[in-house]
């Protein structure tokens, strides 16, 4: 009884941790591909930034240019 109970505690936590990581790794995914279209705007304007996004499964919501001067 007692291995039936350890092996279902696993399989529980297992499917914890698979939850989890996956979360974990989508989260990092579009973070990666909001800096590397944040960094297309940079160098290319707003159509590389899209473009970049798209490359991604992403889209760019909004942008804004700003001026130091």
């Amino acid at each position: 009884m007692s291995v039936v109970l350890s092996c279902a505690f696993t399989a529980l936590t297992l499917g914890g941790l698979v939850v989890v990581s996956t979360h974990i790794i989508d989260q990092t995914r579009a973070q990666i591909a909001a800096d590397a279209s944040a960094l297309g705007a940079v160098y290319g304007g707003e159509s590389m930034a899209r473009h970049i996004a798209s490359r991604n499964g992403a889209q760019v919501v909004s942008s804004a240019t700003q001026n130091d001067g």
